[in-house]
Order: C-alpha cells, then structure tokens, then sequence
C-alpha cells in the first residue's frame, strides 16, 4: 500500500502546478477511499493490457492496410496506360478515323447513318408468318406479332421479303393490304405473278419481312465487299453487274463512260428498285404474251403440219397406186422413143454424110462444067477470028 501511495505521490508531484500543495495520500484518504482506489488501479491494468494488446492487432491490420496500399497504388500505376489506351479506343469509337484508309465510321457517323437509313427505308416488321396462302392468286394471310399494335394501315403498299438467313433475303412482291384482323392482315399482289413467284409464296416456310418502303440504292452499300462476298449476295447476277458493285468507288479506267467518272472515281448508277420491278414486270408480262403468241403459233403449225403430213400420206399413196404404175408406163415409152430418136438420128448422120458427098460431087461437076464452058468459049472465038479473017476480042475467064 505504500508504494502505492508513493507512485501516486511521485505522479501528483509530477503532473501539479508548483503553486498546488501536495497532498500526502496516506493520511488524507480514509481507508475505504483507499481501498477503492487499489480496486481501481487493477482495472486500469486490465484496460491498459486490453488496449496493449487491441495496439498490437490494429498495429498489424495498420502493417496490412499500408502493403493492400502500396500493392493498389502500384497496380493502379500498372493500369494508366491501359487506361489511357481505352481513352483513345472510346474517342477513336465515337469520333472515327477519317483520315484511315478506308476511313473508319465512329458511332456518331454510324447514329447518322443509321438514322438515313432508318429514313430511306421507313418501317419494317419482322418474323411474319404467312397463313393460308392462294397458289393461283398469291393472296396471303399474314401474321404480324410484332410490334403490338403493328399499326399497318389498309390499303397501304407492303413489300415483302423472305427472310433466307442472316445475310441473304428473297424478294416476293409487292402487295396490298386488304383487310386487316387484329395481327392478321390479308396481303393481295398489286401485279400479276410470273410462276415462279406463284410457286415461291406458296412454299414459303422461312418468315416475312415486310417493308413500308423498298429499300434504297445507296453508293456505299456494299463498300468494302470483294468479288466473292458480293457474288454470294445476290446470286444469280450478271458477272459485269457484280464488277460494277466492286469498282464503284474506285479509280475510274480509260473507256469508263464520262457520266459515270466524277472526282477520278468509278461510280455505279444507283438503282430505282420500285421502277426496276414495274419495268422488269412489264418486261415478263410482254414475254409472257409473246410466248403465248408462239405457243398459239405452235399449236396451230403443229396442226397444219399434221393436215400437211396426211396429205402427204395421201399424195404418197396416189403416188405408189397410180403415178408409179404411169411412171413406168412414161419410162417404157421414153426408152422406146429413145430408141427411135437413136435411130433417126443414125439415119439422119448417114443422109448427111451423104448429102455432104453428093454436095462435094456436084463441086467437082461444077469445076469441071466451069472448064468447058471456057474451052468452049475459046474455041469459039478461034473461029470466029478464022472466019472473019480478024482477031476476035479475047475471052477472059470471070
């Protein structure tokens, strides 16, 4: 107990003003005061121990805390340039790289883009199932789920596209909305269909598209695509119209038309998509009476040819039963008449080998009738100089 008391004394001394008396514990306190004041300190020892030991464990979680630190501090560093990088990919995304070869669109271009888009081709309703389909009209009945209410109007013009897969859509026609039921609306072609469209409708299994406006021409639409991808987009196409598709955008070539050049570059002739289908339906519609005119033509040259064919079975028959029998007979007089005209002619060869000989004597009869005649004369003329005791004139041969 005293040197309990002493501690105090020593402590109170220490921590007093100099002015404060000190007070001596021992004969100041009573003694139930003191007891309490023992009772006191070893609690103050145990809360001492207690906070010893909770300094030892926050000075340990304090050791942690500063490494979790430093270790954050150093992988936040290890992420600046990560970071940094991420920057410039996000402004690249929104702004794009107009300076790139081929420039690269950013999400602003796109978001315009996307909006021309979206305003060239006005609205477009998808997955619709078509039902109960007309093979011989291609009038339809179609299921329209999304979105509700669709909100097709009636007698509004649907342009109508089976989807093949992600890529690839088949174009069907363009209707009418005839009549509308909740989601089912009833689809009537606005032009008459070839056989194929007929037999394309009726089976169809793949789900609709159907488009409020057809959609748009546009330069840049296939830019970027080669040869190959372009021929598996629309196959079928004409090899100089897919080089048309690749070329465009690209240095024009010296027998390039001068309509289609401008800036240096090649550029297509944008297409007229609802124009290009009323003049191709034209087109199909005139071949389609040309080929019934020839079919007509056919089926009545074909008849003809028949009739022809049976008189010819009929002139073949009076040929055999009656012609070849006169034939013959024909044949049998014209050898005997070739006969007699061989004959003839032997006789005739002989009257002129013989007129020809007689003609040739009475040559020589002349000749010599001629040198008469001049002996004659001569002799003639001696006598008459000898009888009229002169000279006669002289006969002179003519």
């Amino acid at each position: 107990m005293r040197n309990v008391g002493r501690i105090l004394r020593n402590r109170q001394s220490l921590t007093a003003p100099a002015s404060e008396p000190i007070i001596d514990l021992r004969g100041d306190f009573p003694r139930s005061s003191y007891r309490g004041s023992v009772h006191m300190n070893i609690w103050s020892k145990v809360l001492a121990g207690c906070i010893v030991l909770a300094s030892l464990f926050l000075f340990f979680f304090a050791m942690k805390m500063l490494s979790a630190e430093k270790n954050w501090q150093q992988a936040a560093k290890s992420y600046d340039k990560p970071l940094e990088d991420a920057a410039k990919r996000t402004q690249l995304a929104l702004e794009g790289d107009r300076t790139a070869t081929p420039p690269v669109p950013g999400i602003r271009d796109l978001e315009v883009a996307q909006h021309d888009l979206l305003v060239d081709r006005g609205r477009v309703w998808r997955n619709c199932i078509a039902q109960q389909v007309n093979p011989n009209t291609g009038q339809c009945a179609v299921a329209v789920a999304d979105p509700d209410p669709h909100r097709i109007q009636d007698k509004s013009i649907i342009y109508v596209f089976e989807d093949g897969d992600s890529t690839t859509f088949h174009y069907l026609g363009e209707f009418k909305v005839a009549a509308i039921a909740d989601k089912l609306i009833t689809l009537e072609p606005t032009m008459k269909l070839s056989e194929r469209q007929r037999k394309s409708i009726a089976g169809t299994k793949a789900p609709w598209l159907l488009y409020e406006r057809m959609p748009v021409d546009r330069s840049d639409m296939f830019a970027g695509l080669d040869q190959q991808q372009l021929a598996t987009l629309m196959p079928g196409v004409p090899a100089e119209v897919i080089n048309e598709y690749f070329r465009n955008g690209k240095e024009a070539q010296p027998d390039d038309p001068e309509a289609r050049v401008m800036n240096g570059k090649y550029e297509r002739a944008l297409r007229d998509y609802v124009v290009f289908f009323h003049d191709l339906h034209a087109e199909i519609a005139s071949y389609q009476d040309k080929i019934a005119a020839a079919t007509t033509d056919l089926k009545i040259t074909q008849d003809t040819l028949a009739d022809t064919q049976k008189q010819v079975d009929l002139r073949q028959e009076q040929i055999d039963k009656e012609l070849k029998p006169e034939l013959k007979e024909v044949s049998d007089e014209r050898d005997l008449v070739t006969t007699q005209v061989e004959e003839l002619q032997k006789k005739v060869a002989a009257l002129r080998a013989e007129n020809d000989a007689t003609i040739a004597e009475n040559k020589q009869l002349l000749a010599q009738w001629s040198n008469l005649q001049f002996a004659a004369a001569k002799r003639l003329n001696e006598l008459i100089d000898g009888a009229k005791g002169g000279r006669a004139d002289k006969y002179e041969e003519n």
